[in-house]
């Protein structure tokens, strides 16, 4: 069905279903507890992720918190709905955008045939809470700020029609516009749909310090001893000896402890061994265990499985990993 000019039904029934109870410190939307939070707190919170992650991974994160809320919008609007035309249900969603405070709506184009797997709406944004808070704490932005309430518009229009819709902020006062506009269509009706999707997948910071930590350590590895690192040169008797006695067992599967005080050159001996031993195409590892906290040197040097402890959201090699092909110092 096709809708211009719409309207919206009564909100007087959503407004009902609003309780407050401070008696408990509780507030409810039918069976979902809210809360209800100062767009100050919201704005600097918006400027520290920005700050902290990095413009792109902001965005993601933002619009995926106002996806899970669209997704729970979308399971609510149909239980409040259940013998309403499917059409004017839909319109429950920017009706409890406009319910929570968070920007008035104004429906310009609606179509939604299922049978068809058509999908095709216009909304106009007023008073959007992102705008506000972000030219708060950030001034005018060089792309639409309203991720939170995009990332929601497409949750809540995919969950309740059962079809993968995605949504553009083709203007947004945000960046200068006169006006906040969303259009939604079915997602492969968009050229960047798959580049789009990728907003609304969990990409956690960790594995990726993780796995830069690992390549770096790979890279240093692969660069070998520098030639212009101090070797181990002398001429007094016991420290030709020794000298001596560790080319002997380079090359034998020995236990070899070196001993003596820090700046004596123990790592330099250290890499000597590995440089004339069989392992000497494996890493050389180095770590410092005096510089490691007490109760993480097992995790360091012998690595994490996930859910060992509180904390250990994934499983880590330490240090140690390989170590029959490898020498550790």
């Amino acid at each position: 069905m096709t809708y211009s000019n719409l309207v919206f039904p009564d909100i007087k029934h959503l407004v009902e279903k609003l309780h407050f109870n401070p008696e408990e410190g509780k507030i409810w939307l039918a069976e979902q507890r809210t809360v209800l939070m100062g767009l100050g707190a919201l704005s600097s919170f918006r400027k520290e992720i920005i700050t902290t992650l990095g413009m792109a991974r902001a965005k993601g994160f933002f619009m995926r918190l106002g996806y899970y809320s669209g997704m729970r919008d979308a399971e609510l609007a149909k239980k409040l709905n259940p013998d309403a035309d499917p059409d004017q249900a839909f319109l429950t969603g920017p009706q409890l955008h406009c319910l929570r405070g968070m920007v008035k709506v104004i429906p310009l184009a609606l179509e939604y045939d299922p049978a068809k797997k058509h999908f095709y709406a216009e909304f106009e944004w007023v008073d959007s809470f992102e705008v506000e808070i972000c030219r708060m704490s950030l001034g005018q932005l060089d792309e639409p700020a309203c991720w939170m309430l995009l990332g929601y518009a497409c949750a809540y229009s995919s969950y309740f029609t059962g079809l993968d819709i995605q949504f553009r902020e083709v203007e947004c006062r945000g960046q200068g516009d006169q006006h906040c506009r969303i259009v939604g269509k079915v997602a492969s009706e968009w050229p960047d749909h798959e580049e789009f999707s990728h907003l609304f997948r969990e990409a956690p910071l960790i594995d990726e310090l993780y796995e830069l930590q690992s390549r770096i350590a790979d890279l240093e590895q692969s660069l070998g001893y520098p030639e212009n690192l101090p070797k181990a040169i002398g001429e007094a008797p016991p420290f030709t000896s020794a000298l001596e006695m560790i080319d002997r067992g380079a090359n034998a599967e020995v236990t070899m402890l070196l001993i003596g005080e820090t700046g004596t050159g123990k790592e330099v001996l250290a890499r000597r061994v590995h440089s004339m031993s069989s392992r000497k195409d494996g890493p050389f590892v180095a770590v410092n265990c005096a510089a490691i906290p007490p109760e993480l040197i097992e995790s360091e040097l012998f690595g994490v499985e996930k859910g060992a402890f509180t904390g250990a959201t994934q499983s880590r090699k330490g240090d140690l990993r390989g170590l029959m092909l490898e020498l550790f110092f």
